[in-house]
C-alpha cells in the first residue's frame, strides 16, 4: 500500500485549522464577547476589557467618576459567574496620578499591617488620617466577605484598590 502524501498532509492541515479555528471562535464569540458586553453594561464602568486565563479572569477597567467600587466588583462577579467557573476574578484599573500613587505608598505599611493581622477596622482609621493630612483628597473604604475596597480621589484622578482579605503572600498586593 502506497501512502499518498499530499492528500494526507492537506487533510491534517484542514482538520488542524478547523479545530483550532473553532476553538478560538468559540472562545471569542461565546465567552469573551458576552463577558465584555456584561462588564461594559455595569453601572459605573466607562470601559472594560476582560482577559481569560487558566486560573484567573483579569478585567482591565476604567471607571466613571463616583463609581461604587464594591458594587462594580460584585456586579462583575455575578455577571461573569459562568465564565469564572473556579477562576479568580482580578480587576485592574487605569493608572492613577502620581500624587495618588505617592499617597498610597505612604499608607501601604499601615494597610498591610492591618490586613496581615486581620484588624480591618484600622484601615478606615488610617485612610481617614491620610485624608485629614492631605487637603483635596477623598478616600472611601468598604469591605465585604472577600475583599477590602479603597477608592482614593483628588481633583485630577482616582485610584481604586481591591485587596483580598486572604492575601496569597505577605507583601505588596499585585493589584494595588
Amino acid at each position: 500500500m502506497k501512502l499518498r502524501w499530499l492528500p494526507t498532509v492537506l487533510t491534517f492541515a484542514v482538520v488542524g485549522v478547523l479545530l483550532l479555528g473553532g476553538w478560538f471562535g468559540y472562545r471569542a464569540l461565546a465567552v469573551e464577547q458576552p463577558l465584555q458586553s456584561a462588564v461594559n453594561a455595569v453601572n459605573g464602568v466607562k470601559s472594560g476589557e476582560p482577559t481569560i486565563g487558566r486560573d484567573v479572569v483579569t478585567v482591565q477597567l476604567q471607571l466613571e467618576p463616583g463609581a461604587d467600587l464594591r458594587q462594580v466588583y460584585a456586579q462583575i462577579e455575578r455577571d461573569s459567574a459562568s465564565v469564572l467557573d473556579g477562576r479568580r476574578l482580578e480587576l485592574q484599573f487605569a493608572e492613577a496620578g502620581d500624587a495618588l500613587e505617592a499617597l498610597w505608598s505612604t499608607a501601604l505599611f499601615d494597610v498591610a499591617e492591618a490586613m496581615e493581622s486581620h484588624a480591618y477596622s484600622r484601615i478606615p482609621e488610617a485612610m481617614e488620617e491620610l485624608e485629614r493630612q492631605h487637603q483635596g483628597v477623598r478616600i472611601e473604604t468598604q469591605m465585604d466577605a472577600h475583599n477590602v475596597y479603597i477608592t482614593m480621589t483628588d481633583e485630577q484622578s482616582a485610584k481604586y484598590i481591591v485587596l483580598p482579605r486572604m492575601p496569597q503572600q505577605l507583601g505588596v498586593w499585585p493589584n494595588a
